[in-house]
């Protein structure tokens, strides 16, 4: 069923004032639309970045590591040799293939063994 009904409203994005076919109609056009849904999302991703950065326990790379799961385990999986390291597993996955540190493999993961790491770390 069409409406006759006609409203005077300003556009969100442009400014400018137009007739719109509905009273829930926002912008002039299907450009402002988009251009107004951009600027939405842009300033929503900004609010969640500022308030992530005011938070206390905002970190970039470092963890909080619980040392005691570490001990009395002979091999290590990629991750936690990379914590114990104080690297990224992108490093240390490197490290591997330029044969700057050994691993075994049992089926696709690698595993380190500790006393290895302890004189990698100690040195």
């Amino acid at each position: 069923m069409a409406s006759s009904i006609r409203v005077n409203k300003t556009c969100e994005y442009c400014k400018q004032e137009f007739i719109a076919k509905t009273i829930h109609t926002r912008y002039c056009s299907h450009r402002c639309n988009q251009k107004g849904y951009k600027r939405k999302e842009r300033n929503s991703k900004v609010e969640l970045a500022v308030k992530a950065a005011e938070t206390p326990d905002f970190r970039l790379k470092h963890q909080k590591v619980d040392w005691h799961r570490f001990e009395g385990k002979p091999y290590l999986t990629l991750k936690e040799a990379a914590l114990l390291l104080n690297i990224t597993p992108v490093t240390l996955r490197r490290w591997v293939k330029e044969g700057v540190i050994s691993s075994s493999k049992a089926g696709k993961k690698h595993l380190f063994e500790r006393k290895m790491l302890d004189e990698k770390i100690s040195h």
